[in-house]
């Protein structure tokens, strides 16, 4: 929801799942969904496009940035990154917020910047059943 200025006032669930006609070729398999809730304090690196804190438009430029976990979600779907207020690449939502792991990356959350000046991951372990559900239905043959 925005406000009468444009400013997003409140997010929920940002998640969708796509499904193609037939696979890409020629790309990196996706992350692993991780197997457990971030951690405080975490590292998680966030990847993705967006602007920078002047607003200038940085489209088509591949960016990362890696925050540590201040606050975790708890009851809520939304792990705060620091540091707070934090406004570089604003208005950046989309992009996968990953934890490093030696098996690979794992996707812990949905990078959900833009709202207020709060750096913001929706976290996926807390939508993990539906999100494992929706992946097996997408993958069983009809």
């Amino acid at each position: 929801m925005r406000d009468a200025s444009g400013k997003l006032t409140t997010v929920h669930a940002n998640l969708a799942l796509i499904l193609l006609e037939e696979p890409v070729q020629d790309v990196a398999p996706p992350p692993k969904l991780a197997d457990s809730e971030a951690r405080l304090d975490e590292p998680l690196i966030t990847v993705g496009y967006g602007n920078d804190e002047s607003g200038a438009a940085l489209y088509g430029e591949r960016r990362f940035n890696t925050s540590r976990v201040v606050s975790l979600p708890g009851d809520r779907e939304r792990i705060f990154l620091s540091p707070p207020g934090q406004l570089l690449y604003q208005d950046d939502s989309g992009g996968p917020c990953l934890r490093e792991s030696p098996q690979g990356d794992v996707l812990v959350g949905v990078s959900n910047r833009g709202l207020n000046n709060e750096s913001i991951c929706l976290s996926t372990y807390f939508h993990r059943e539906w999100l494992t559900k929706q992946l097996l239905e997408a993958t069983q043959p009809k």
